[in-house]
């Protein structure tokens, strides 16, 4: 039956070391959805006043930090409040560019939109992106799932209206937002949507489904084999490199000699944006 073949799916990831921790660091991953060249950004608008301070901020880089901000957009489905939050930002004298690492950033870590204008600011005084990412998450401690009964996940799946990236969303969201998981799934149960929902709890990230990122046991056992890395370093290095687009070989091969995640990301965050 393939409820039960999920509910036992879920019920694994949902209780077990190693592929739990995978399915986690998967949630919501940084470039959204398709992060090619076919992305279509011509409904998106952008006022002339908006227009004009990008373009004073860099006239050079105009169309292609108008482009960047577009795209970002769309591909991470950004809630008009949230969109709004970015321009006023941009109205107070914030860099664009900053601003985009700095939501892209928070975007992956559930983070809310309270938090954007002060991780831009730190950045400001003088911090590197890898400082102020690694600041951000030592105030930010890891989220902790938690931990389901099969008999309470088949009673949240058995009407239909809650799936299984539903469930892990709800958790991550109700660990970021202050409110209990139940009151979570109960505001997804009225029909909204997580972009909605999450937005009206002031988080950033609106995506509604959690991005399958592929870790094997042989690439574990590969890559722990010298000693150098734990297990969870490993899984944490390969799923931020399926996450950036990095060559897994050379990102691991970077967390040997000391890359840690927030380096990961403010390098591929700079590189997109500057």
């Amino acid at each position: 039956m393939n409820s039960k073949k999920t509910l036992r799916r879920i019920g694994i990831i949902l209780a077990a070391g190693l592929i739990f921790q995978t399915a986690i660091l998967a949630y919501a991953g940084i470039f959204g959805g398709s992060d090619g060249g076919d992305i279509d950004t011509s409904h998106i608008v952008i006022s002339s006043e908006i227009q004009n301070i990008i373009r004073e901020q860099d006239p050079g880089g105009f169309d292609k930090n108008l482009n960047n901000y577009k795209r970002m957009l769309v591909t991470l489905d950004v809630h008009e409040s949230n969109k709004e939050e970015i321009e006023r930002l941009l109205a107070n004298g914030m860099d664009l560019k900053e601003i985009l690492i700095a939501y892209e950033f928070l975007n992956e870590a559930y983070g809310r939109k309270a938090e954007l204008e002060k991780l831009v600011a730190g950045k400001d005084r003088g911090k590197t992106w890898t400082e102020a990412f690694a600041s951000y998450d030592a105030a930010n401690p890891e989220f902790t799932p938690r931990s389901f009964d099969f008999d309470d996940l088949e009673k949240l799946m058995k009407p239909g209206d809650i799936t299984s990236d539903d469930i892990m969303i709800a958790d991550r969201v109700s660990g970021k937002s202050g409110k209990t998981f139940e009151e979570i799934i109960a505001m997804k149960k009225t029909g909204e949507t997580w972009k909605d929902i999450n937005a009206s709890l002031g988080i950033l990230n609106s995506l509604g489904t959690i991005p399958s990122v592929p870790v094997t046991q042989a690439q574990i056992k590969k890559y722990t084999s010298d000693g150098r890395l734990s297990e969870n370093r490993v899984v944490e290095t390969l799923v931020t490199a399926f996450k950036l687009g990095l060559d897994e070989e050379t990102a691991i091969a970077d967390a040997r000699n000391g890359y840690t995640r927030e380096r990961f990301y403010a390098g591929a965050l700079e590189l997109k944006y500057r």
